[in-house]
């Protein structure tokens, strides 16, 4: 998948979007700002890349338009931005009668981590969980949190975090993060899955970035900054 952060216009997100089709990317993440929803119906009948959103959201009755207007094939929302667990699974209740699958937004930390987990293991239409290490975060944990194999263990005792034999099956990503500092292009989170886990392609990963450096070379990066 490729991360794009909201920060393209809607010509070079189609242009983008366009060039990426013959990788088979599991999705574009965020590929335009949050607030024009017709701008993303426009995005996506433009291209066979599948489009991913909603990490901005806050609450499920700005997803039921997204989902209304059929915006985007996958729906991310946060499990601490949306207000919890019990408010992730009603917006994912929501996008089933949509037939739209859940991609849960998670880049705030452990404690998140496992509230998404244990919301996940309650979605019929879940696909997969983002998840960033960052090991500075586990010390607010009592016990850590057990990722194997693209799987965590979803505990049965008091609590979010604790052990368990019982596994829920979570596929994990790494996402190609996209941001720029002046005219620089920024790399972060480099590996590219084309259906996650997936093996990563380096070969793929070259020829993408030079997709996305030449095709953001031709445009102004003044709104970018």
């Amino acid at each position: 998948m490729v991360d794009a952060h909201g920060r393209f216009d809607l010509p070079q997100a189609k242009r983008l979007a366009q060039r990426f089709e013959e990788f088979d990317l599991y999705f574009m993440e965020e590929p335009l700002p949050p607030e024009n929803l017709d701008a993303f119906v426009e995005l996506k009948r433009s291209t066979r890349t599948p489009i991913a959103t909603g990490e901005r959201y806050v609450a499920r009755f700005q997803f039921r338009e997204l989902l209304e207007k059929f915006c985007c094939d996958y729906i991310q929302p946060d499990a601490i931005y949306t207000g919890g667990m019990n408010e992730l699974r009603k917006i994912a209740a929501m996008a089933e009668a949509y037939y739209c699958p859940v991609v849960p937004h998670n880049c705030n930390g452990p404690v998140c981590t496992a509230a998404s987990i244990h919301a996940a293991a309650c979605m019929p239409n879940f696909r997969i969980l983002e998840y960033i290490p960052v090991p500075e975060r586990e010390d607010v944990l009592i016990e850590p949190l057990v990722i194997k194999d693209g799987a965590s263990p979803c505990q049965q005792n008091q609590g979010l975090v604790s052990s368990s034999t019982k596994r829920c099956s979570i596929n994990m990503f790494t996402n190609l993060v996209i941001w720029t500092t002046s005219t620089r292009f920024v790399r972060s989170y480099c590996n590219i899955a084309s259906k996650p886990p997936g093996i990563y392609d380096t070969q793929k990963q070259t020829e993408l970035y030079g997709i996305i450096e030449a095709n953001l070379k031709s445009v102004s990066y003044t709104h970018l900054t």
